[in-house]
């Protein structure tokens, strides 16, 4: 009975330090968190009118072919905002080391584990707002346009939704390990800006490859690249698991 009601509490301490840092997050990063969600609506609109436009003035030939590549072009750039909107969970991560929080909380017996899994939880949290007002309107806009293709929800449910979080975790991770073992150099203060290089790499990697791929070719390389980034989450989740020590995340001012 002691176990279980230890057990409670302690799920309940981790729940609310990352609902903590979440908020936080949005509020610290807010600009970036509205500008991700704002730009996603935005190109929804422009991408998806040129691909009806485009595809409309098709001859007949290449109408099938064109519709069935545009057509896939506005969900597929989706992932590319999402490491945008959670900027502010790791930007709450490098001020709170900086400024010795870890240290106070460390000190009164948080482990460190559970400040690495909260910026993590805080990130996704940072994604699911992104997703759950980019993908709804993107889809009903893309379904005023004309029908979607089956291509198209699959590259929803297998592409877009999964790497938009496995990648968010990656530079999450990234990151903190980063800002936890590197030397402090001029003109860094922090990994956040070089983070968003290496999240969107893979997501205008899989836009640009598309492009030149066949339609029934996009959803294999999709999926083949957001296997690769779980296989990548995998082992970046081992190495987190050896550099979890206190020290690491102690200020380094």
């Amino acid at each position: 009975m002691a176990t279980s009601n230890q057990v409670a509490v302690k799920s309940q301490k981790r729940r609310s330090l990352a609902f903590t840092n979440f908020l936080r997050a949005a509020n610290f990063g807010k600009i970036y968190l509205i500008m991700a969600v704002v730009l996603s609506l935005v190109i929804s609109i422009l991408l998806t009118s040129v691909s009806r436009v485009a595809v409309t003035g098709t001859n007949a030939t290449g109408a099938n072919a064109a519709s069935s590549i545009l057509s896939e072009l506005p969900v597929l750039y989706l992932p590319i905002f999402t490491v945008t909107g959670s900027f502010g969970s790791l930007m709450i991560f490098v001020s709170d080391k900086d400024k010795g929080v870890y240290e106070y909380l460390i000190a009164y017996g948080v482990n460190p584990s559970k400040i690495f899994w909260s910026i993590v939880e805080a990130s996704v949290g940072l994604v699911s707002v992104v997703l759950a007002i980019s993908v709804p309107f993107n889809l009903g806009f893309a379904l005023a346009f004309g029908s979607v293709s089956t291509t198209y929800l699959e590259l929803l449910i297998f592409y877009v939704i999964p790497i938009s979080y496995t990648v968010t975790i990656f530079v999450s991770m990234i990151g903190m390990i980063w800002s936890s073992l590197a030397v402090r150099r001029t003109g860094i203060n922090s990994p956040v800006g070089v983070i968003a290089i290496i999240g969107m790499a893979p997501m205008l990697l899989v836009f640009l490859v598309a492009i030149a791929l066949r339609p029934a070719d996009i959803i294999l390389f999709a999926g083949a690249v957001s296997l690769a980034l779980f296989v990548a989450v995998g082992v970046m989740i081992r190495v987190s698991s050896t550099k979890l020590v206190r020290e690491r995340f102690l200020s380094n001012a």
